[in-house]
């Protein structure tokens, strides 16, 4: 019994270390020690601790403020290449709206798309996959059913959806429209219904897609922007504001310069009006308060083509006038206004991205990634996967490590189209970013390693089956007509 008094001294000594130790190092009495705790001074705040979204604290001490519930709007404008905006370093004021987006927000230097035409882009910003993985890479095939979309997940968390599609393609039939609750078209001339949705949703998070086609052929802006750029009108002079098929582009470039400009000059007052469309949308969610609980994506699906390779249009050829996009995102609580990103960029990171920003999981069928770390300055150039022309043709493009290469075995996605040349061309992006100089006749350290890896996936069929879509005449004629549903133009 003499021993009980010392483990009676004993136990009260540990008791008072303890009681010492959690003062010391758990204020708070959370169960938490103070360098695991980003807060030892709230009971609430400790890594584990349900985070309140959106209300300015990080409760789970994972470094920011749970965004869960914020809406999205993803702005899409079709043929919109970067080069021709004001933002971007072009000459003229065709996006002032856009312009204040970026300053509002984050804008990506170097976002690439994965395909030079509407359908496999498309899909690859809804599914965040190669073409060759969601397998929609021909005119006449739509979106497979099975494959998971961030309109998919959006539901799934509980966001009312809503899209406004202006194509050529009908998008909702190729499967577009899947998990949207509401699907209207056309959307440029429905932007005032737009308003009225947003007006009508402020009380639960919501999912609105735009995809706005003005700059597409013909270029034709309504009235209002008419001879914003020009005292010629566009509707007077549709000859030069139509598709051209490739005999006519060489012709007018070759001997109507002026004409030439003009069209350039109606491509650039359809993006003017695009612009304005997308500030009413813009307009209206700072009206509604709902711009710190709103992400802002906007992009493109590919770019234009003005004779820079010696063609016109889109579909057609794989360089940078096609394939780069422009990237803008905003959301006040997660991005910094004013941030360029210089780092090279992909359309199908767009998706989990802007999941990351409303702290959603990524969806593991995903394959792009993130960019918030790019926005915060630690991102890194992503490599470019890409192809498939809207002659079906499946070319390759590489885009990695400062060097792009395209292969086309058909040869029609090249500048050089003879049979006798070769079916591919390389081009250091860094040094020659216009893509001037080809260096693979010379042959390259890479080139072979390039050439056996863009064979493989050339002649791999796509994982995904797309199911066969049939239009109707009109559809037909109307796609034909932008140069569409073609034969291979190369023979």
């Amino acid at each position: 019994m003499r021993f009980a008094p010392i483990l009676r001294a004993l136990a009260i000594g540990v008791v008072g270390a303890a009681l010492v130790a959690r003062v010391a190092f758990d204020r708070d009495a959370d169960g938490v020690w103070r360098w695991d705790d980003c807060d030892d001074g709230r009971s609430a705040v400790h890594p584990g601790a349900p985070d309140v979204p959106r209300n300015g604290e990080d409760e789970d001490c994972d470094g920011r403020d749970s965004q869960r519930g914020t809406n999205v709007v993803l702005l899409t404008i079709d043929t919109l290449r970067p080069r021709n905006l004001h933002v971007y370093g072009y000459r003229r004021e065709t996006s002032p709206v856009i312009d204040q987006l970026a300053a509002d927000g984050a804008l990506f230097e170097h976002a690439y798309s994965t395909s030079s035409w509407t359908l496999p882009s498309l899909a690859s910003l809804m599914t965040s996959k190669h073409p060759i993985e969601h397998g929609t890479v021909t005119g006449r095939v739509g979106l497979p059913d099975h494959l998971v979309t961030i309109t998919h997940v959006l539901r799934a968390a509980g966001y009312d959806t809503a899209a406004w599609t202006q194509s050529a393609y009908p998008l909702y039939r190729l499967g577009f429209g899947r998990e949207f609750q509401v699907t209207e078209k056309p959307a440029g001339a429905q932007i005032p219904d737009v308003v009225k949705w947003l007006h009508q949703h402020t009380e639960r998070p919501f999912f609105l897609w735009v995809h706005l086609a003005e700059p597409h052929t013909p270029y034709l802006p309504t009235k209002r922007f008419e001879a914003h750029f020009t005292r010629k009108r566009a509707n007077a002079n549709k000859d030069l504001a139509r598709w051209w098929n490739a005999d006519e582009c060489v012709r007018f470039y070759e001997t109507e310069p002026k004409d030439t400009d003009l069209r350039l000059t109606f491509y650039d007052e359809t993006i003017r009006e695009s612009d304005f469309k997308i500030g009413e949308i813009l307009g209206a969610i700072d009206e509604l308060g709902m711009r710190d609980r709103t992400v802002v994506a906007l992009t493109a699906d590919h770019g234009e083509e003005f004779f820079e390779h010696r063609g016109c249009d889109h579909g057609q050829t794989l360089y940078d006038e096609v394939l780069h996009i422009p990237l803008l995102m905003r959301h006040p609580p997660t991005i910094e206004p004013g941030v360029r990103v210089e780092e090279q960029v992909r359309l199908l990171d767009v998706a989990p991205t802007i999941l990351d920003l409303i702290t959603l999981p990524a969806h593991p069928d995903f394959v792009g990634r993130s960019l918030r770390a790019h926005t915060e300055g630690r991102g890194h150039d992503l490599p470019v996967i890409g192809g498939y022309m809207s002659n079906a043709e499946p070319a390759i493009v590489f885009r990695k490590h400062g060097l792009k290469y395209i292969y086309s075995p058909r040869r029609s996605a090249l500048r050089t189209r003879h049979a006798s040349r070769p079916t591919e061309e390389l081009y250091d992006v860094e040094a020659d970013p216009l893509e001037r100089r080809d260096l693979a006749p010379k042959g390259h350290p890479r080139l072979e390693q390039l050439r056996a890896k863009a064979k493989k996936w050339s002649t791999r069929q796509p994982f995904n089956p797309a199911p066969q879509v049939n239009y109707d005449k009109t559809t037909v004629q109307r796609l034909k007509a932008l140069g569409y549903l073609g034969d291979d133009p190369v023979k």
